[in-house]
């Protein structure tokens, strides 16, 4: 559809406009430019293009009011633009309501990147509950099973006999020891950075050629054996990628969180629902509370944050009540301890819904998925101070 947009520039000033109608003048007609974004509602209302151009550097305070109100407007996206590669205002951008985030540079397309991916879809700005819902799972201890979860959680979401297309993508996190690729026997296709560098082409059938497809009919994102490149990912390329993922898929579930770090923080921020995963013992309870103390203190509450009992024996170590005290909060699913099935399943690069349907332990995970549905129920969501500023 390029050409069929229609554009309203607004905070650019004549050097940033030019660079601007460089980039995109030929995707469809600039209704408008307004430098002072004071004076811009009224030039939207006006003109009523179906996408607008926020440029944040000048003026981010009354942008992003901008792109808040732009909400309520039916068939009008914004999309939030900056010099800065700051993840912190993507984070910013992606919370007042933009469509997308881009960078501008000189000789640079990711302008172009974001107007293409905003129509590919056929709404240009998504009503309540229409995004997809983003799911991390966290794991607060090494070896409490996350990807057992997150594997399991992925295949427990996809349709019984429907079509898996734009239903479930599982992404993993851990750019150099990651699992999945692993308990689910498949080969990457492409690596995070390939698609990170090639996210400004893709359309929907580009997306969806670009990750790898499981027989079960589950999309993965994973680094594969590239493990040189992991350094080369940044955060804010993962943050733009799940951004469009969530636009294309029904469920964006996310392995391989295991700490704080700048990338951790951005994706934590971005799901609608974070299932913390520990087991019985004291060490893993030790770094769950911490683990809760950080997030708690980024504004995360009851309505965000799950807490799931991994590998969950009644004669454990802990008592699930035990735990519940200590933590401040219930437990909200256990899953039982089976290793021989699991392990049964990822010998075999299966689901445990293929491999053992009617386990114990397959039934606990499907149990979960309530908890991931009520995620899709749209609340409203607390202030948060900036997740990357220091001090």
């Amino acid at each position: 559809m390029a050409k069929g947009a229609s554009i309203v520039i607004v905070g650019a000033q004549r050097e940033e406009e030019a660079i601007l109608r460089e980039q995109i003048e030929d995707l469809g007609e600039i209704l408008g430019v307004e430098p002072d974004p004071h004076k811009a509602y009224e030039l939207i209302k006006r003109r009523a293009p179906n996408v607008v151009v926020l440029f944040l550097d000048h003026d981010p305070h009354t942008i992003l009011q901008i792109s808040g109100q732009l909400q309520h407007i039916n068939g009008c996206a914004p999309m939030i633009v900056s010099r800065d590669r700051d993840p912190d205002k993507i984070l910013q951008a992606m919370r007042s309501g933009a469509k997308d985030f881009a960078y501008l540079e000189q000789g640079n397309t990711d302008v172009r990147r974001a107007i293409l991916n905003i129509a590919i879809t056929p709404k240009a700005t998504p009503q309540p509950g229409e995004r997809g819902t983003v799911v991390a799972v966290f794991s607060c201890k090494g070896g409490s099973g996350a990807t057992t979860i997150a594997t399991g959680l992925a295949g427990a979401l996809l349709p019984e006999g429907g079509a898996a297309k734009g239903e479930v993508v599982l992404l993993d996190l851990d750019f150099q020891m990651g699992d999945v690729l692993i308990f689910l026997d498949i080969a990457s296709r492409y690596t995070w950075r390939d698609l990170i560098n090639n996210l400004h082409r893709l359309d929907e059938d580009l997306l969806h050629q670009s990750l790898t497809l499981h027989p079960c009919g589950l999309h993965v994102v994973a680094q594969s054996d590239a493990l040189e490149e992991a350094d080369d990912i940044e955060a804010a390329g993962v943050a733009k990628t799940i951004a469009l993922l969530r636009r294309h898929f029904k469920y964006v579930v996310i392995d391989g969180l295991r700490d704080f770090s700048e990338t951790a923080l951005l994706v934590l921020d971005m799901a609608d629902r974070i299932l913390l995963t520990m087991t019985q013992d004291l060490p893993a309870l030790k770094n769950a509370n911490r683990c809760l103390t950080v997030l708690r203190d980024l504004g995360y509450g009851r309505d965000k944050l799950k807490l799931v009992l991994n590998r969950h024996q009644k004669r454990g170590q802990l008592d699930v009540d035990a735990i519940a005290d200590a933590l401040g909060m219930p437990v909200d699913g256990m899953v039982s301890n089976d290793f021989p099935t699991v392990i049964k399943a990822v010998n075999e690069g299966t689901l445990l819904s293929e491999a053992a349907p009617r386990a114990r332990v397959t039934k606990d995970i499907v149990d979960l998925v309530p908890l991931v549905r009520q995620a899709e129920e749209p609340t409203e969501q607390p202030r948060r101070r900036g997740l990357f500023r220091r001090g």
